[in-house]
């Protein structure tokens, strides 16, 4: 079986670079400068057991691979960039598969053979790829990573690493207006303490080569000045729900709204305080 992680960031290098240093087979799909790197220097995986330098296959696109029925594709972009991945790599054809004459098209392609695991955050990207792939996964990653979801993602880049720590009414007030439409939407979720049992000691945040970790992956978008920001499929997702069952989500709002805003213009994590955020929220609808 070989593994093709589309988007080789902080997830998916990490996933791709723990499966090839246990013996699988890798491929990473990476994009401009990037890519350069991991095909001239390998990948660096740094964790808190210490560091190694992986020489695995990097790629740009799906040209450049000859896809095989033994294939797995993790799909590890931002929620927002997965639609046009998606399409890109669906209708590559797959080589060894047999079909009998006249029962499917002459050339068999990844939709109709390849699973896709989606190793994001949001709800949305399994649906997404559903409109094309025949076989999907949701994957739960309990991975804090650094490249170099949940409602707290935009809380945290809007309002920066250190106020996010101390604004508790703001992430209460967040996560109350979710559960009150997860509820009216009739959508099971888990409680504080349920998931704090769940995850018990698996996940510990540890220093790696001496550096503390600073933000999520909404805050390092905004950092590394990518452009672009998950807020319309975390927060976003709640505000969807909110419009469709009529649970008003104004804080959501706000925070989706001001996340966008701060990608579109290249601002630093913090542009706004929480109580910014909170009287941006009060206001009437369209005001502001």
């Amino acid at each position: 079986m070989r593994y093709i992680v589309i988007g080789a960031g902080a997830i998916g290098g990490t996933i791709g670079g723990r499966l090839f240093a246990s013996g699988h087979e890798v491929v990473l799909i990476a994009r401009g400068a990037h890519l350069d790197a991991l095909r001239s220097r390998g990948l660096r995986l740094a964790t808190p057991d210490g560091t190694s330098t992986l020489d695995i296959p990097a790629i740009g696109s799906p040209g450049e691979l000859a896809l095989r029925q033994d294939d797995v594709l993790i799909l590890a972009t931002k929620t927002q960039d997965a639609e046009p991945v998606l399409a890109e790599w669906a209708w590559q054809p797959v080589r060894g598969v047999t079909v009998p004459h006249g029962t499917a098209p002459d050339e068999t392609v990844a939709a109709d053979t390849l699973p896709v695991v989606c190793a994001q955050n949001g709800v949305a990207s399994e649906r997404i790829a559903l409109r094309r792939f025949r076989r999907v996964y949701g994957m739960c990653v309990w991975l804090p990573a650094t490249h170099l979801a949940n409602l707290s993602n935009a809380t945290e880049a809007v309002c920066g690493h250190d106020a996010w720590l101390h604004a508790t009414e703001l992430r209460r007030r967040v996560t109350a207006e979710g559960r009150a439409v997860l509820d009216a939407a009739g959508i099971g979720y888990a409680r504080e303490r349920e998931s704090a049992e769940l995850r018990a000691d698996q996940v510990q945040v540890v220093p790696v080569n001496g550096a503390e970790r600073v933000g999520g992956s909404s805050w390092q978008s905004l950092t590394r000045g990518t452009g672009s920001i998950e807020a319309d499929f975390l927060n976003g997702e709640i505000v969807l729900l909110g419009r469709e069952h009529g649970v008003p989500t104004p804080l959501n709002e706000v925070l989706q709204r001001l996340a966008n805003q701060a990608a579109r213009d290249h601002r630093a994590p913090g542009s706004s305080t929480p109580d910014e955020v909170m009287a941006l929220a009060a206001l009437p609808a369209g005001a502001g």
